[in-house]
């Protein structure tokens, strides 16, 4: 979920298994009891949704970056993990296109007879939206939030930082404009459900399984007041 104003909610609608293990076929396009598969905008006084875009699996993130762009990772299957830049109207392709092979769907490297052969590895189809970045094999993406804080973290300005379970790692993603520039995998050691911005520069991690939280801030290194010879653009005071 995130705040879109003062008076509205953008909620994800995943596809609540309606395909792989669970052996049910895909829900049909368009969806629309239940909503399976879209991200909502839900008007906080009425409760009234309407869908802003569709073809989603499970994404458990959502962020909107400085110049208003909507970012979202969302868990492929058996490969495939997607970050997606969202656009109103846009279907993103799930269940019918895919970079992975769905779960449970017969013996391994089988495509499901409700796919697209044609379309597993490019993720292309009429009307459909492919994401900007993909990870194969899928990375079982989490959280995601957007460094927006240029006095304590310079260098990672307008970057940003998916979290994930199955890497057991946070990668940060550069952009230029609407297109990623490279992705740096940040070992965690362990699966990170959620993560949040705290007071003071602090990133907050919810790890998978224990339930434990644990808080990252900017290394030392990189404060003035601590080793003025790092000095230059990167140099920060620090105080926590």
């Amino acid at each position: 979920m995130l705040p879109d104003g003062p008076d509205h909610l953008l909620v994800f609608i995943g596809d609540h298994g309606r395909v792989g293990s669970s052996a049910l076929m895909p829900p049909d396009q368009p969806v629309s009891n239940p909503p399976l598969g879209q991200l909502l905008r839900v008007t906080l006084a009425t409760g009234e949704t309407r869908e802003l875009s569709r073809g989603h699996r499970n994404p458990q993130g959502l962020a909107r970056d400085a110049e208003g762009n909507l970012w979202a990772p969302d868990h492929g299957p058996h490969g495939g993990g997607e970050l997606n830049l969202l656009t109103p109207g846009r279907d993103y392709g799930w269940p019918a296109v895919s970079y992975g092979i769905d779960y449970g769907s017969g013996p391994a490297g089988s495509v499901p007879s409700w796919m697209d052969a044609d379309s597993v590895g490019r993720h292309a189809g009429p009307g459909i939206t492919a994401p900007v970045f993909a990870w194969v094999p899928a990375i079982a993406p989490t959280a995601i939030v957007v460094v927006n804080d240029a006095e304590r973290f310079p260098m990672w300005y307008g970057d940003l930082l998916i979290a994930s379970l199955r890497a057991q790692s946070i990668f940060r993603v550069r952009l230029l404009g609407r297109r990623v520039q490279y992705v740096e995998k940040i070992p965690v050691g362990t699966g990170i459900r959620d993560m949040a911005w705290m007071p003071a520069g602090r990133l907050a991690l919810l790890h998978n399984g224990s339930n434990a939280v644990s808080f990252l801030r900017r290394s030392d290194k990189y404060c003035d007041a601590a080793r003025p010879r790092w000095g230059g653009a990167y140099a920060v005071h620090c105080e926590y």
